[in-house]
């Protein structure tokens, strides 16, 4: 009997383009997200932003909103 997995060389094949279709569908799904963010309103966020910043004392909580917004 065979030790290991000895994979028939047509399903190896097939295994190893079904990663590489992962792997391209992947970046495609990426690259769709990141497309969708740049067109995006930031209107909304830049004016929170302007406020928090103009702000004379903020608490822990809208530092880190502000620290959210800009990232």
């Amino acid at each position: 009997m065979a030790k290991g997995k000895n994979l028939n060389p047509a399903d190896a094949y097939r295994k190893v383009q079904r990663k590489k279709e992962l792997k391209k569908n992947r970046a495609e799904r990426q690259k769709t997200r990141d497309f969708a963010l740049v067109k995006k309103d930031t209107g909304d966020l830049e004016d929170e932003i302007k406020k928090l910043s103009s702000a004379p004392s903020l608490s822990d909580a809208d530092q880190k909103r502000l620290k959210d917004l800009k990232a």
